[in-house]
């Protein structure tokens, strides 16, 4: 038998292939960012209630309204998307995120007073109002109240029509989404209802696990819970399940509903509505329903989704939320939004940023907080450490005064927030025309799609000695 020596390794590939990058899509859709970007405001409202807020940026705003149980949190990974469009607002309602406790008994009413005072005192308008839950009703009342103040409205997972308000009981037990619905509406008008909210925090610990296709992570559940931590403060989450009415039993309620609904039939304004599968709340019939009645709206799938939307699919809502505003609101058609992008994505498009010359789309993915640094002594004049996007503008400002980069040859790895860059690099001194080959590797961190650390290293010696 003849024979033949083998290879005693096996090759090993470190270039990124395009399976990786799909598979880190997939990652990160399934895996949204917990982190907040937002710096919260104060406003004291009505009869001094602390009132806690977003608002950032400038323009036509776009005003986020959450519903039962959440916070302006929840939009974390979606108000990105809307950002080059205008201003950002979010309020957390009342007794929900940081804004001041209640025990009201008339949550939806309070809720809606304390939303209407907040936009008065904010001098919103030419609004676009996303909402969901029962801050769809929020927004869709207002709205009715408030026709000249809103342009525009995203809803998802809306309380209206057709499915509410509820007023014939045997009809809707025929639909068997309607009858879960009511068997769980009247759940909380019982005594064991009211264990569930108090002793057990039932709407946290079990209504939301009920409710949502995605596992939460311990810091996105403990965000949600920290509100409600105490059980004396849970008293709106009782209340907003009661709120519903069944057959007629909350009148004032359901003409609300009913304001509402005759206003969205009647309107002009463009509205975009966004629906998941399964769904919960808002099935794919109901958007059928409002499609064939609304003079001006559409719809929009966002993928696999169950009530609580802005966390199920972020990606997806954002960029139809981002697109359907572009079409339709934006007073610039021509400018595309831009979400929050990969590590990968953020890292590959400042560098093309950087080597096409345009400084302002580069600086626009630094984070503000972000760390740049480029070891090395004083004598090497871009060396140092810099801060947010106007130190990085210095660091490449004093680099291209000295340096040239004549050749860049990478190979990337991804490690969930981690983009590690490798390369073979060329060089040209400016001033002494002396070229030098380096090994270099540098390290990127991405937040929400910006930069926050960057840090290269290389042979710094090997440099120095071009000013020796």
């Amino acid at each position: 038998m003849e024979t033949y020596t083998a290879n005693k390794s096996f090759p090993h590939y470190t270039d990124v292939e395009p399976c990786d990058l799909s598979r880190q899509a997939q990652y990160r859709l399934e895996n949204p960012s917990s982190d907040f970007n937002y710096e919260y405001k104060f406003v004291e409202l009505l009869d001094g209630v602390n009132t806690a807020y977003i608002d950032e940026g400038e323009g036509k705003p776009v005003v986020f309204v959450h519903g039962a149980t959440e916070q302006a949190y929840i939009y974390r990974n979606i108000m990105p998307f809307v950002e080059s469009y205008g201003r950002i607002v979010a309020m957390d309602n009342l007794g929900h995120g940081l804004t001041d406790k209640s025990d009201t008994d008339d949550i939806l009413f309070d809720s809606y007073r304390l939303f209407e005072a907040f936009c008065d005192r904010l001098e919103l308008s030419d609004m676009t109002l996303v909402a969901q839950d029962w801050g769809s009703v929020i927004a869709l009342y207002y709205a009715s109240q408030n026709p000249g103040r809103v342009r525009g409205l995203c809803l998802s997972e809306a309380l209206c029509a057709p499915a509410y308000p509820i007023l014939d009981l045997e009809q809707a037990k025929q639909n068997p989404g309607k009858a879960a619905a009511m068997d769980h509406y009247n759940r909380f008008r019982s005594e064991a209802g009211e264990a569930l909210v108090f002793n057990e925090n039932g709407m946290l610990e079990r209504v939301w696990d009920l409710h949502l296709h995605r596992k939460l992570s311990q810091r996105e559940k403990d965000t949600y819970r920290f509100p409600f931590s105490e059980p004396r403060h849970r008293k709106p989450l009782l209340e907003w399940p009661r709120a519903v009415g069944l057959g007629g039993d909350r009148p004032e309620v359901d003409r609300a509903m009913q304001v509402m609904n005759e206003w969205m039939l009647t309107t002009d304004i463009p509205i975009l509505d966004l629906y998941g599968f399964p769904g919960c709340v808002t099935t794919e019939l109901d958007v059928k329903w409002r499609a064939e009645r609304l003079r001006n709206h559409e719809a929009a799938f966002i993928g696999v989704a169950n009530h609580f939307t802005q966390e199920d699919a972020p990606e997806f809502f954002g960029r139809a939320l981002a697109e359907w505003y572009r079409r339709n609101l934006a007073d610039d058609k021509t400018k595309w939004y831009s979400g929050a992008r990969s590590p990968m994505d953020a890292v590959g498009a400042f560098g093309g940023a950087v080597v096409g010359g345009d400084l302002d789309t580069a600086l626009e993915i630094i984070h503000a907080d972000c760390t740049w640094i480029y070891a090395g002594p004083d004598r090497i004049p871009f060396a140092g450490s810099y801060h947010g996007p106007d130190g990085v503008a210095a660091y490449l400002q004093k680099f291209g005064e000295e340096m040239e980069i004549l050749s860049f040859e990478p190979t990337l790895t991804v490690d969930g927030d981690l983009v590690i860059l490798r390369a073979k690099e060329l060089n040209r001194h400016k001033i002494s025309g002396r070229e030098l080959n380096l090994d270099v590797t540098q390290v990127y961190e991405v937040r929400n799609g910006q930069i926050i650390f960057f840090q290269e290293f290389v042979d710094t010696a090997a440099i120095l000695a071009l000013y020796s």
